[in-house]
């Protein structure tokens, strides 16, 4: 397996208020790194969807990577200045990889 695409994996900052109550916008949606880690990428395909009266098209990448603990379906990967959201984790053997299935964050 060649490990040769360069990833993050991390979470989303929601907004938080400071001791005032105040919500500061700028800090709202920012990406922190958890996990920064070498993963091999495959396309999975795509397709279209219809939500309401729009055609959302998906894209569905699988994303390698060696074992690393902790790693949830609510955690969001960075590749290529894009984010993507996890929907489904396959461990491959014990403690031994893990392919993250994702769609592009919308």
């Amino acid at each position: 397996m060649g490990f040769d695409r360069y990833i993050e994996i991390g979470h989303v900052d929601a907004a938080k208020a400071d001791s005032w109550g105040a919500v500061d916008p700028a800090a709202a949606g920012v990406f922190v790194v958890d996990e920064p880690t070498w993963a091999m990428v495959t396309a999975d395909g795509g397709g279209e969807n219809k939500q309401g009266a729009a055609i959302v098209s998906s894209n569905t990448v699988v994303f390698s990577i060696r074992y690393v603990p902790g790693i949830t379906e609510d955690k969001v990967i960075r590749y290529n200045d894009r984010l993507y959201n996890i929907v489904y984790i396959g461990e491959e053997g014990r403690n031994k990889l893990l392919h993250l299935k994702a769609e592009v964050k919308r």
